[in-house]
């Protein structure tokens, strides 16, 4: 029995080498492609399709965004069975942020060269990275205020300021070695 993995976007088969399976199950990993300019996402899921065998019955299993790739596999290669970590099942569990995100059409604003493969690891345009820590930010903020304890209510406001310093520290590690490395 075949189980195909799809990781999450920028990830790759080693965020799901920790799960075991029977012997009798054959994990294969398909590996994200470079979209196509002007390629829809149907198209997209139509090209990682190919790499499933579907002459014999199968099993899906899909991390993050593979999780939604995994549930569009299966509407043209339907699957036994459909495991989906971290993901959601439809639009109506999509976040207030990625449907603002949709409203706005802000993806268009991002400049794509930062997503280049060919680009070093550091450089000017580590702006992913300074996105990352930004939303990881915003995410400790979010469970700060449910998980502060009654006794620091009076210092959330210190707390905040602390959480916000370390995100600057931490984009800046990214961002000015890379602006330094460029240069060679």
């Amino acid at each position: 029995m075949k189980l195909y993995t799809i990781s999450g976007l920028g990830a790759d088969e080693k965020v799901l080498e920790k799960l075991t399976f029977n012997e009798s199950v054959e994990v294969v990993h398909i590996p994200w492609l470079i979209p196509n300019p002007e390629e829809d996402f149907a198209d997209y899921v139509q090209r990682m399709s190919a790499y499933i065998d579907d002459s014999e019955e199968f099993y899906l299993l899909g991390y993050s965004l593979g999780g939604i790739v995994a549930q569009e596999i299966h509407k043209l290669k339907p699957a036994k069975k459909i495991v989906i970590m971290a993901s959601i099942r439809s639009d109506r569990e999509k976040s207030k942020l990625i449907r603002a995100g949709q409203r706005t059409n802000a993806v268009k604003y991002i400049p794509l060269r930062i997503f280049n493969d060919k680009a070093p690891f550091f450089t000017p345009f580590s702006v992913k990275f300074l996105f990352y820590f930004i939303f990881q930010a915003l995410a400790a903020y979010f469970n700060l205020y449910f998980l502060i304890p009654k006794y620091l209510e009076k210092n959330r406001l210190l707390v905040y300021m602390t959480f916000l310093l370390l995100t600057i520290i931490a984009a800046s590690l990214c961002i000015i070695p890379g602006y330094y490395l460029s240069a060679y």
